[in-house]
C-alpha cells in the first residue's frame, strides 16, 4: 500500500469508493477500489472473492486490468488496484450526447462494437481459462481510456462455467433493462445472454435510450420477450441496424457467438484501424516513459552530486585550526624539497657495445646522484658479460681486484666512481657485483621522491611562477 499515493475519489458505490492513485515507482495513474465488507452478506462476500479471482485470470487490452489487492482486516477493508480509465464510462458519454442533442457517429459505434466483441471473446472462448459470463454488460461497466480504447470492467456479477456445452447458469442477476428473454423467463442461460446485453448496449449508443423500457417489471419483461424494437435514426446504416437485430434475437440458439460477429467485414476493418491506432499510441507512450525515466535519472545524479558537495564541506569544516596549520606546514615542506630535487639532473647509464668482443660495457657518467658522505671503495663499475644468446659463463677483466670492499647504503649510487691510492681501477668480484634489484630499488627511491602526486601539483605551481618571473618562496 505504501507504493501508491492516494488522490481524489472518481466514483462510489454501495460498498465503497473508487479512488485514483499514483504509483510512486513510475508515476503511473491507477484506480483503487476501496470496499468495506462489514455490511456485506456471506453471498456478497463470495461474489467479491469471485470477482478478484476472475480479474486475476483475465489479461486482455479491452478488459480493465487487475494489478493486486490488499486486505486491511483491522478496518474490514479490501483494496483492489486496477487500471485507471481516464475517459470515464459509456453511460457518461450517452448522457452528454443526449444533453447536447447530438448522435454518436456510426464509425465510433462500429469501433466500440468490435472492441467489446474482442473482450467478450476473451471471456467466452479463451484457452487460458474456463468460460466466464459477465452477466452485467451495460454502459456503466464499459470504460474508455484517453485514446477511446474500450475497457470492459466490473466483474462483480460474473460467473465461471467449466463446460459451456452442457453447463448453464441458473442465478438470475443483472440490470433489468439489459436482461435477456431467458433470464426474464428464469430459464437456464449461457454466453448468449452476454450477446443480448451487448446488442442492447449498441442500440442505446445509437438511440441514446435503452431498447426496452417500462414503468413496471412485468411490462418490461413483456417487451423484452417480444423483441420488438423502435427504428433507429436514418443516420445509421442498415448494415449496422441488421447487426443489432441479430444480436437481439429472442431465441438464444439463433443468436450469433462472438467469433461469428467478429468475422463481419465492417467489424474486422474497424478492429484493424484500432490496432494501427494503438500501435502508434504505444510508441508515443514508450517515448513518454523513456523521457520520464531519463528525468528521474538526471534528478538522482543531481542529488548525488549535491550530497557529495555537502560531505566535502562537512569534512573541511570539521578540521580544527591546529590541524589546518599542520597540513599547511607539511605541504610547504614538500614543496621546498621537491623544488630542489627538480633542479638536479638525473641521467641514465650509457650502454656501449664493445666491437672487439660481443660484450656490453656499462659506464656511468653521473657524478651527482650519490648523497653526500656516501662511503664507497669502487671508483668505476665496468661490468662485461657475454651476450645471453651465447649462454656462456660470464667473463671478467684480468685487472687485479684491489680494495674490492664495497659498502652500499640503501639509497647509495652503484655508479659512483671513487679514486684509490695507487690510481688503479678495481673491478668487483662476482660475489660483490651489484644486483639488478639494488640498482632498481635505488632508482625507484629517487623517482618516487620526485614524481609523487603532491610533488606534481607543487612543481606545476613552481613552473607557473617561474614563467611569470616571480620569486619562489
Amino acid at each position: 500500500m505504501n507504493n501508491y499515493e492516494p488522490l481524489e475519489a472518481v466514483g462510489s458505490g454501495s460498498f465503497g469508493i473508487i479512488r485514483k492513485v499514483r504509483r510512486k515507482e513510475d508515476g503511473k495513474m491507477l484506480a483503487r477500489k476501496e470496499i468495506d465488507y462489514r455490511k456485506m452478506s456471506e453471498k456478497e462476500k463470495k461474489q467479491l472473492v469471485a470477482e478478484v479471482n476472475i480479474l486475476r485470470e483475465l489479461r486482455h487490452p479491452n478488459i480493465v486490468r487487475y494489478y493486486e489487492r490488499f486486505v486491511d482486516r483491522q478496518n474490514c477493508l479490501i483494496f483492489i488496484i486496477m487500471e485507471y480509465c481516464e475517459g470515464g464510462d459509456l453511460a457518461a458519454v450517452i448522457k452528454r450526447c443526449k444533453k447536447e442533442g447530438r448522435f454518436i457517429p456510426e464509425e465510433i459505434v462500429w469501433n466500440l462494437l468490435g472492441q467489446l466483441l474482442l473482450a467478450l471473446q476473451e471471456c467466452h472462448a479463451s484457452d487460458k481459462h474456463p468460460t466466464i459470463l459477465h452477466r452485467d454488460i451495460k454502459p456503466d461497466n464499459v470504460f474508455l481510456d484517453k485514446l477511446l480504447n474500450v475497457k470492459l470492467g466490473d466483474f462483480g456479477l460474473s460467473r465461471v462455467i467449466e463446460n459451456p456445452e452442457v453447463d448453464f447458469a441458473k442465478t438470475y442477476v443483472g440490470t433489468p433493462f439489459y436482461m435477456s428473454p431467458e433470464l426474464v423467463d428464469e430459464s437456464r442461460y449461457n454466453a448468449k445472454s452476454d450477446i443480448w446485453a451487448l446488442g442492447c448496449l449498441i442500440y442505446e449508443l445509437c438511440a441514446l435510450e435503452p431498447p426496452f423500457q417500462a414503468n413496471t417489471q412485468a411490462a418490461l419483461s413483456a417487451k423484452i420477450k417480444s423483441g420488438k424494437l423502435l427504428p433507429l435514426s436514418s443516420i445509421y446504416s442498415q448494415e449496422l441496424q441488421a447487426i443489432i437485430r441479430i444480436m437481439l434475437t429472442t431465441k438464444h440458439e439463433l443468436r450469433p457467438e462472438t467469433t461469428e460477429l467478429l468475422a463481419h467485414g465492417h467489424i474486422r476493418l474497424s478492429i484493424r484501424e484500432q490496432d494501427l491506432s494503438n500501435s502508434i499510441a504505444n510508441l508515443n507512450r514508450r517515448e513518454e516513459e523513456f523521457e520520464f525515466r531519463l528525468l528521474n535519472l538526471q534528478e538522482r545524479e543531481r542529488l548525488v552530486a549535491q550530497r557529495e558537495a555537502e560531505l566535502d564541506l562537512l569534512a573541511i569544516s570539521s578540521l580544527t585550526g591546529r590541524t589546518r596549520q599542520s597540513l599547511s606546514v607539511v605541504a610547504r615542506s614538500e614543496s621546498n624539497e621537491n623544488i630542489s630535487l627538480a633542479h638536479k639532473p638525473m641521467s641514465k647509464p650509457s650502454i656501449a657495445l664493445n666491437t672487439n668482443h660481443p660484450t656490453l660495457k656499462l659506464e656511468s657518467k653521473n657524478e651527482s646522484l650519490l648523497p653526500p658522505n656516501t662511503n664507497t671503495q669502487c671508483t668505476t663499475l665496468k661490468c662485461s658479460a657475454v651476450s645471453p644468446s651465447l649462454k656462456k659463463t660470464p667473463r671478467y677483466t684480468d685487472m687485479p681486484a684491489r680494495n674490492t670492499t664495497h659498502s652500499l647504503n640503501q639509497a647509495s649510487n652503484p655508479f659512483q666512481k671513487t679514486a684509490t691510492d695507487d690510481g688503479r681501477v678495481p673491478v668487483m668480484a662476482p660475489s660483490q657485483r651489484f644486483s639488478n634489484t639494488a640498482i632498481k630499488n635505488y632508482t625507484n627511491t629517487r623517482t618516487n621522491a620526485m614524481y609523487s602526486p603532491s610533488s606534481d601539483r607543487l612543481r606545476g605551481r613552481v613552473n607557473t611562477l617561474r614563467s611569470q618571473d616571480m620569486p619562489i618562496s
